[in-house]
């Protein structure tokens, strides 16, 4: 005969709740609660156990209390009301549904424009059915299992890892089944941070859920945040256990935190056994308003009319009419001051939102981020920045920001439209691989009169200065920090449009607008015009130097001429791209050779050509880089420095054999437009000209 198997024994929870003070005001920045649901005798509901919930929302009150109430009433209505089996089997399955639910609730709550509470809500949902408890977890709140003297932490992992999403708000389960005598403590953080995990552990696992509750409130009731402070302790046992023990008499609820009104302190000294269900706010809202139309209305019309029969009275003496004028203005100028209170509280308001939906387009960014979409995920930030940029703009900025600073945040989160913006930068900057350094001064040009440097090239040991307007040159010597006249302004000279180190080593070759080309010689420091044989030169906006050939980019971008060296001078142009290859050139703005061709700008952006053919295109460069204004090719040809169009960028790229990949780009701090940059041989130092200064940085 085969033996029978030993049926698991029947539980039952014992629960009792640490519960905050309810604030009423406006200004309470949070709302922390702690609920519990457990049907008591035969039926569908018993049969799927008890509900318990944890929860805090650091926002202002009134939307706090009502995600509280949303979450506690939305998985009360989704997991007692399925239309699933009231079994066991399917309590998961329930759970599971209502947690979903849950999410969808959330999320439609926040599209609806109130998103303040995203990021700031840490909660523990619970089912217990019989021996199975099901947990699932948002923020910071925890759940810790007592059994046999030992302590595990069972919310350990829910957390989802991606940035915060309404609709992903509780994100994970986990299942597990409970033992005779076993604890279980869940709660805000507010509990963890002020009680040693140890005491905790103690203090449960020593005590009946009712007396641990109480003892708990002791510990926490003066703690400054103590209103942060929600938790359940739920105690299993079985009937049998709970027939052999007396009943406690400690009550299943203890209150924490400040009672707000005389009457509140009062029920504290009588020991209060509150209902355990969280106040709904839209209902109360209702409430609110049929009261106010039912008997404050009716109340004000009697006080008025009364007011009106004793004013009569009142306005026959003539000291009653000064009395009543005076009374007139003091009455007028305290409605003018309330209503102007109340209009600038409610433009605050409005504003508050929009900086939530900010708020909110910088998580969807960090989000869209995450799944790998860089383009996507900079645009929405780009127009969240925009959005911002209005509200900063605001008459009503200064009090937004106070607004916003009385509301609790969690470490990192933005507490001011400043704030905000820095993040949203900051996020962009990241995207864009920029970094911003703070150069070094090498010299400052004061001294150097009417001469204003615009362009410059490092040939040695020296900086070569050309002023681009008089023509003037000046050299600045690195190691002995001394700067010196070169080549006095020449009005034959012209406007320099574009300089290059000429590949002999010796000299800098000038473009001017005329067009000609000049060659400045650093050993005897001269200035000669070049010669061409038939023609002139072409009209450029660029030049390089290779293998003793020059290389001027048209002026309209469309082709590279190649002028190669002869006894007198050099020889006419000549096309370097075939016409297809020039066709896609498209408007380029910037030059630079190394043996391979680098063109900058145009619809095709920053690519790299070989023998009059496109080897490479410059992948992901961030958008203020696609048109480039100068390129440079650093010494051993394994780096690109290019400025960007406005000059505010300076950016570095890898020039591998396969691609041109971007590697950082960099902001100056303080230094305003650069005119151009130039990396050293070694390429371990990026020189720059800006108005006035030349600056150094190590990329």
């Amino acid at each position: 005969m085969e033996k029978p198997q030993p049926q698991p024994p029947e539980l039952v929870a014992r629960t009792a709740k640490l519960v905050p003070y309810p604030k009423r005001t406006k200004t309470v920045p949070s709302f922390a609660t702690s609920y519990h649901y457990e049907p008591e005798g035969p039926g569908e509901e018993s049969a799927l156990g008890g509900l318990y919930v944890a929860i805090e929302v650091l926002t202002g009150r009134k939307q706090a209390e009502a995600v509280a109430d949303l979450v506690i009433e939305t998985m009360g209505e989704h997991y007692y009301n399925s239309s699933q089996p009231a079994d066991g089997a399917a309590v998961l399955e329930r759970f599971e549904a209502a947690v979903k639910a849950t999410n969808q609730e959330l999320a439609s709550f926040t599209q609806a424009g109130h998103a303040g509470w995203v990021g700031r809500m840490s909660a523990v949902i619970a089912v217990l059915s019989g021996s199975q408890l099901h947990i699932t977890q948002a923020g910071s709140a925890e759940a810790y299992l007592y059994r046999a003297g030992a302590a595990s932490c069972i919310t350990a992992g829910l957390q989802p890892k991606e940035p915060h999403r309404p609709g992903g708000t509780f994100a994970n389960i986990a299942s597990g089944s409970l033992q005779p005598q076993d604890r279980i403590l869940l709660a805000t953080p507010a509990l963890f941070h002020h009680i040693p995990k140890n005491q905790l552990k103690t203090l449960i696992h020593d005590n009946t859920a009712n007396a641990a509750v109480q003892k708990l409130s002791v510990l926490v009731k003066q703690l400054e945040d103590a209103d942060r402070a929600a938790a359940l302790v739920i105690e299993v046992t079985t009937p049998q256990l709970l027939a052999l023990q007396a009943r406690p008499a400690e009550p299943q609820e203890a209150y924490v935190g400040q009672p707000s009104t005389p009457l509140a302190a009062a029920k504290e000294a009588a020991a209060p056994v509150l209902s355990s269900v969280v106040a709904n706010t839209k209902r109360l809202g209702q409430k609110g308003a049929a009261y106010g139309q039912s008997t404050l209305l009716p109340k004000t019309k009697q006080l008025t009319l009364k007011a009106a029969k004793h004013a009569g009275g009142v306005l026959r003496r003539r000291r009653g009419r000064q009395l009543a004028l005076l009374a007139s203005v003091l009455l007028m100028a305290t409605l003018g001051w309330y209503t102007h209170a109340s209009r600038q509280a409610a433009g605050v308001e409005a504003l508050a939102k929009r900086y939530d939906a900010v708020f909110m387009q910088q998580q969807k960014a960090q989000q869209a981020l995450a799944a790998g979409d860089k383009t996507g995920s900079r645009a929405a930030l780009v127009a969240a920045a925009q959005d911002l940029q209005e509200l900063a703009a605001s008459g009503r900025r200064k009090a937004l920001d106070r607004a916003l600073t009385k509301r609790p945040h969690p470490e990192n989160d933005p507490a001011s439209v400043q704030q905000l913006q820095a993040q949203i930068t900051a996020a962009i900057d990241r995207i864009d691989g920029l970094q911003k350094v703070e150069p070094a001064v090498v010299t400052r040009l004061d001294a150097l009169g009417e001469a204003k440097p615009t362009h410059f090239e490092l040939l040695g040991s020296n900086v070569i200065l050309v002023d681009g307007q008089k023509g003037s040159i000046h050299r600045y010597n690195l190691p002995a920090a001394k700067l010196t006249p070169a080549v006095a302004a020449r009005a034959d000279i012209g406007r320099v449009v574009a300089t290059t180190l000429a590949s002999s080593g010796d000299g800098v070759y000038l473009l001017t607008a005329e067009p000609a080309v000049w060659l400045y010689r650093a050993e005897n420091n001269s200035l000669k015009r070049q010669s061409i044989s038939f023609g002139q030169w072409p009209k450029g906006k660029a030049i390089a130097s290779y293998g003793g050939n020059l290389y001027i980019l048209a002026e309209d971008g469309s082709q590279v001429y190649k002028h190669i060296p002869t006894a007198g001078g050099f020889a006419a142009k000549s096309s370097y791209f075939p016409g297809a290859a020039a066709a896609g050139l498209g408007g380029a703005t910037s030059l630079a050779i190394d043996g391979a061709v680098y063109i900058g700008g145009g619809k095709a952006g920053l690519r790299r050509y070989i023998a009059g053919q496109l080897d490479q295109t410059a992948r992901d460069l961030p958008e203020p880089l696609a048109q480039p204004a100068q390129i440079q090719s650093t010494a051993d040809g394994t780096r690109l420095l290019t400025l960007n169009g406005d000059g505010t960028r300076v950016a570095l790229l890898a020039a591998g054999d396969t691609r041109l990949n971007f590697i950082r780009q960099y902001e100056l701090k303080g230094a305003g437009r650069l005119h151009q940059v130039r990396a050293d041989t070694k390429g371990t130092a990026v020189y720059a000209l800006t108005d006035g200064k030349l600056l150094k940085f190590s990329p």
